[in-house]
């Protein structure tokens, strides 16, 4: 199993850091270990960055992460589909972590729900 992207492994090792166990979890961590033998530890590199780099993706470290990750799945949650952009953007900062006005906080509703993310 191997993590989708950075905000998908970021969620999985605050999991790990918290002390969670379970079954998805600890396969998860067996596909990490899995990886970081074979693609780090065995593999020869020609350059230490190349060892680095690898290390990184090995443990789903490479890549961007979504600032915007909580508001995108709050902007097209179930509960919030009947509602105008606007509406959610308002009550974006009750809810989630977000910074910016209320007309940023809009447009970025507005990009998460036409799917681009």
């Amino acid at each position: 199993m191997k993590a989708a992207n950075t905000n998908e492994a970021l969620a999985l090792w605050k999991r790990v850091a918290a002390g969670e166990r379970g079954a998805d979890l600890d396969l998860w961590l067996q596909g990490v270990a899995g990886r970081v033998v074979s693609e780090v530890f065995e593999a020869k590199f020609e350059h230490a960055a190349r060892r680095a780099e690898a290390a990184q993706a090995a443990v789903g470290w490479r890549g961007r992460l979504n600032p915007h990750e909580e508001l995108d799945a709050l902007a097209v949650a179930d509960f919030t589909q009947g509602s105008s952009a606007r509406a959610v953007a308002n009550a974006a900062p009750l809810i989630v972590d977000v910074k910016g006005t209320a007309e940023q906080i809009e447009k970025r509703v507005e990009y998460a729900r036409r799917g681009k993310r």
